[in-house]
């Protein structure tokens, strides 16, 4: 819990720390490649020199090896390699195989000598012979192992590191009379392998910043929608508290005057009964204010969390919005304010839900004449704007401060500093019916100077 609260708090940690991790991952990957691809060359290059000395042990004739042995005994005993025949004989296979095999180091055979401690080179495949040379620094191997052959893995000398392998040579009885030993330079394979690991490393990091790249834009997308999310859910949460705080306050108000109007009219046995009739009446009254404001609630929230679907169906906008100017005029003349149209009457149907849509202009309209004073004026006009009938409402009402406006479309928002009245739930209702149907819609206001309300509905 702890370390998701700080991802949560620092949201670039967890960006950072995948990003870190998938180059860790690539650069082991590489020296994975690389180590693995240098072991392979290895193992296959000391098989293959393995396979050269055993074949050559095999062909050389060993009781020839050892009198050639026995009957040159001193260093520099032979000057050229057609000197002695059996000298030329083994000369030839020697050279003849490091040619067939493309080896870059010579090929020999040895013989170990007890009184100088020395393994002496005897016959070679260079043009020149090495009779009796010494092997000074001889690898341990070669003794150890000297009845049965093996491999001198990354042998290095002053000359380099080499990959050697070397086989015995046996007479019949079994005896060993020397060893053939090949080897490889094996510096030009570390920089072959160098090389390919070095290709190897251009295409995994070229691959790994794609990944990362693309990492990189998934995790960030994902931050900011983690980051839009905890914001809602705080905002979601400041909303509730206010909601439940506004809506004690809405429903407590009528409430009281129910229940001490009701509480009046029982508990007084005396009273006269124009005043309870009285009491009763304003109870009923307050009980139908109550009603409204539960029923705006239940829309609103319907609304909101998509319950109520838009039923779209082609109708005439015209005959909808002359019908809700009709039905509120009486309202608007009782108050002394104007309420007046301008509908075409050869206005396109549009596609929208009927229901939803009269709420929306009974609450707009009834919001204008409601904030309008005596002697003021409201106009309800419609008109073809492109492929959308464009809806205004205009007033010349008290109009919302600067301030205000800013939350008009906020619940529970009535526009304190200009004194207006209400549950502030009419126009929350309007906007999330436009947004149910992804339409356009806009406000205007000025404290004293009144209100401009317009949105648009698409054609049938």
């Amino acid at each position: 819990m702890l370390k998701l609260k700080v991802v949560e708090r620092n949201p670039q940690l967890l960006l950072w720390v995948v990003l870190t991790f998938v180059m860790l991952i690539a650069a082991f990957l590489i020296i994975d490649s690389y180590t693995k691809q240098l072991q392979l060359i290895r193992d296959r290059e000391l098989a293959r020199l393995e396979g050269i000395t055993g074949t050559l042990a095999s062909v050389i004739d060993a009781e020839a090896h050892r009198k050639l042995m026995m009957q040159h005994k001193e260093m520099y005993a032979l000057c050229s390699n057609d000197e002695d025949s059996t000298y030329y004989t083994i000369h030839e296979t020697l050279r003849q195989a490091r040619q067939a095999h493309g080896l870059d180091a010579m090929v020999r055979t040895m013989v170990y000598e007890p009184r100088i401690d020395k393994f002496c080179i005897l016959v070679t495949d260079s043009t020149i012979p090495n009779w009796k040379h010494p092997y000074r620094d001889y690898p341990s191997e070669l003794l150890v192992n000297y009845d049965k052959g093996g491999r001198l893995d990354f042998y290095t000398d002053s000359k380099g590191t080499w990959l050697s392998a070397f086989h015995p040579i046996k007479t019949e009885d079994g005896t060993t009379v020397g060893i053939v030993l090949a080897e490889e330079r094996f510096d030009h394979f570390i920089r072959e392998s160098q090389q390919l690991a070095l290709r190897n490393i251009t295409i995994s990091v070229s691959v790994t910043l794609i990944i990362v790249f693309i990492l990189f834009l998934v995790l960030r997308n994902l931050l900011k929608t983690m980051e839009r999310l905890r914001r809602e859910k705080e905002d979601l949460e400041n909303l509730r508290k206010e909601l439940l705080a506004n809506v004690s306050h809405d429903l407590r108000t009528p409430l009281a005057s129910i229940q001490g109007y009701l509480e009046t009219a029982l508990n007084i046995s005396d009273l006269q009964e124009s005043k309870r009739n009285e009491y009763l009446s304003t109870a009923l009254l307050s009980t139908e204010k109550l009603k409204g404001l539960i029923d705006e609630l239940f829309d609103l929230s319907r609304l909101e969390s998509r319950d109520r679907k838009p039923v779209l169906e082609p109708f005439s906008i015209a005959e909808l919005a002359s019908d809700v100017v009709a039905g509120l005029r009486i309202t608007a003349e009782n108050k002394g304010v104007t309420l007046e149209e301008s509908i075409p009457t050869d206005l396109p149907a549009v596609e929208a839900d009927i229901a939803l849509v009269n709420r929306v202009l009974q609450n707009v309209v009834a919001n204008a004449v409601k904030y309008t004073d005596s002697n003021g004026k409201v106009l309800v006009k419609l008109s073809l704007d492109e492929l959308a009938v464009k809806v205004e409402v205009i007033d010349n009402g008290i109009g919302i401060s600067a301030d205000d406006l800013k939350m008009v479309f906020e619940r529970f928002r009535t526009g304190q500093r200009t004194g207006r009245k209400g549950t502030g739930l009419g126009l929350a209702i309007v906007k999330s019916i436009l947004d149910a149907h992804d339409a356009r819609y806009s406000f205007t206001s000025q404290q004293g100077k009144g209100s401009h309300f317009t949105f648009w509905l698409k054609l049938a």
